[in-house]
């Protein structure tokens, strides 16, 4: 559609990513471009419903549309984005081959101070965000 620039490399961050890789950052960008993507999936899964060519392919895209579409999901996506976005540091420091335990301990410390704001501070916010969710299933957005 024009509204992304292409290359190779450009698309690859755009990408889901593939579910055995297991590093804590690559989930994070997988809940990044599922939201940021949104629309696009929905396209899909909405052309897939209308062009399947067995009555299964159509009951399989048309669940996960409606699945996708669900507040809970939309809700799911952007709380796991904020809890990994907050730990995102401390996950890339407990994967390096030489460790200062002060600094881990003192990102520990950080991380925990930050979800326990999010659960505080922030949760009537993030539920506030989503709130209008079933409105905007119409217009596709997240």
């Amino acid at each position: 559609m024009g509204e992304l620039e292409t290359s190779k490399v450009l698309n690859q961050e755009l990408d889901l990513i593939k579910g055995g890789d297991t590093r804590w950052g690559s989930h994070y960008k997988s809940f990044g471009n599922f939201i940021s993507n949104f629309a696009s999936i929905v396209d899909v899964l909405d052309t897939l419903v209308a062009n399947a060519s067995t009555p299964d392919e159509r009951a399989s895209a048309s669940g996960f549309l409606r699945s996708c579409q669900t507040f809970e999901t939309v809700f799911f996506f952007h709380l796991m984005t904020d809890v990994l976005r907050i730990t995102y540091e401390l996950n890339v420091s407990l994967q390096k081959k030489e460790q200062d335990i002060a600094n881990v301990m003192t990102l520990v410390k950080v991380c925990k101070r930050r979800l326990q704001a999010l659960r505080d501070n922030e949760w009537d916010s993030l539920l506030e965000k989503h709130s209008g969710w079933d409105s905007l299933k119409g217009k596709r957005q997240m």
